[in-house]
């Protein structure tokens, strides 16, 4: 009875254990990886004021990508792929996935955007590590551009 016993909850043992530990590690490894910064696979929307000949413009739309020479936009009022370089970006405002503020006021007259500050605003665009050719290219032909529209 002693050893019919012993099989029987060694029988049931090795399972359980079995569950336990794989339990233990989804849990481990779901604590060990950092949440996301991205909610969505959708940029975040900006609204951002451009110096446009004697004046400025304001122009809306969805953050695509950070680049080094400006900002690209699918802008919502032409519904097209726009590039607005950083010196004519005065003003930008937009409240990002995580709901904290953030923009850029230029009105003092500084030039550019730091490459700092464009790495923090990248990781809210949809294209957060930037665009290939290839893929460039091909959010153009779905926009129906042959190019990019560029402010300035």
């Amino acid at each position: 009875m002693t050893h019919r016993r012993a099989k029987y909850i060694r029988g049931v043992s090795v399972p359980v254990l079995i569950l336990l530990v794989g339990a233990g590690c989804q849990y481990r490894w779901s604590y060990l990886t950092p949440d996301p910064v991205a909610v969505s696979p959708i940029g975040t929307e900006v609204s951002i004021r451009v110096q446009e000949g004697a004046g400025d413009r304001s122009i809306t739309g969805e953050l695509i990508e950070v680049r080094g020479d400006g900002l690209l936009v699918l802008a919502s009022e032409i519904s097209a792929l726009t590039l607005l370089p950083y010196d004519r970006i005065v003003e930008m405002d937009f409240e990002n996935a995580l709901g904290v503020d953030s923009g850029i006021d230029r009105s003092s007259g500084s030039l550019g955007i730091p490459p700092s500050r464009q790495r923090d605003l990248a990781q809210f665009s949809r294209y957060p590590f930037g665009l290939d050719d290839g893929q460039l290219q091909s959010l153009l032909e779905a926009h129906g551009q042959s190019e990019l529209v560029v402010i300035g």
